[in-house]
């Protein structure tokens, strides 16, 4: 097979994190043609900043390697301002105008300035902040009091015995929580705090985890936060189950401190 035909519709954070996707790609062989791709998660309205410059970041991956890439396209591209499927485009128009989005002059950028060479350089003690395969887990609750019982967490080969650690063992952020691990209760009672958590502290391997709980709503709004991947306050995952006042769930992913849906239901 000669090219191999992949697609991409993610958010900014998403496709700076694919900037070096294709660094292993055999350089022989099936190559590979990205036949669409578009930040199609929190662009906006018609279109950002930080929609282009995802964007961009992953294009500059893909030109790194143009030995396997060889072909990329955007999509979709032309839109009616009074007819349209989806968002966004790269070019709206209308009865009288037109114009292009961020992501439009991005792809012009690209287009009028291809690279020559690839430069290659070393850098010396700028290691990440924190290893971002090692965290630890919680529970948490938005506008809603809850109980959480029959708690269970496995790391890995690990398992986490929850019953053994003590309230001290357990940071928490904003409500108000009653928190008794030997009776296996992890009570919070306030009803209008958002972005309530209650996090184990320590520090795991959090690339395969497996937890169960039992969580009952006492009141509120809303419904439960499932936390994992917790590095700290800025960067962390969890799954939104109730949330958006009851209306739906989602998987959701902080990245130094903005937060995305990357599993919405």
């Amino acid at each position: 097979m000669e090219l191999k035909d992949e697609h991409y519709y993610d958010s900014p954070e998403f496709f700076i994190s694919q900037y070096n996707r294709y660094d292993n790609q055999a350089k022989s062989g099936t190559k590979v043609y990205v036949g669409e791709y578009a930040v199609t998660k929190n662009y906006g309205v018609l279109g950002n900043m930080n929609a282009a410059i995802g964007e961009a970041v992953f294009m500059q991956g893909c030109e790194n390697n143009s030995e396997a890439v060889t072909m990329m396209s955007y999509a979709p591209i032309f839109t009616h301002e009074d007819n349209f499927n989806w968002r966004p485009d790269m070019i709206r128009f209308n009865s009288s105008m037109s114009y292009g989005t961020p992501s439009y002059y991005v792809q012009k950028l690209f287009s009028n300035n291809t690279g020559k060479q690839n430069i290659h350089w070393t850098e010396n003690n700028n290691a990440p902040a924190f290893d971002p395969n090692k965290g630890t887990v919680g529970i948490g609750t938005w506008l809603t009091s809850a109980t959480f019982t029959g708690l269970t967490i496995k790391t890995g080969n690990t398992t986490i015995n929850t019953a053994g650690t003590q309230a001290a063992d357990w940071s928490t952020t904003r409500g108000s929580w009653i928190i008794s691990p030997a009776e296996d209760s992890y009570q919070q009672t306030n009803t209008s705090d958002a972005d309530v958590r209650c996090i184990l502290q320590g520090e795991y391997n959090t690339t395969d985890v497996d937890m169960t709980v039992k969580a009952t709503k006492q009141g509120g709004s809303e419904g439960f936060l499932i936390i994992f991947n917790y590095i700290n306050e800025q960067n962390y995952a969890w799954l939104n189950l109730g949330g958006w006042g009851n209306s739906k769930h989602a998987v959701e992913q902080c990245m130094n401190g903005k937060k995305t849906a990357i599993v919405p239901s």
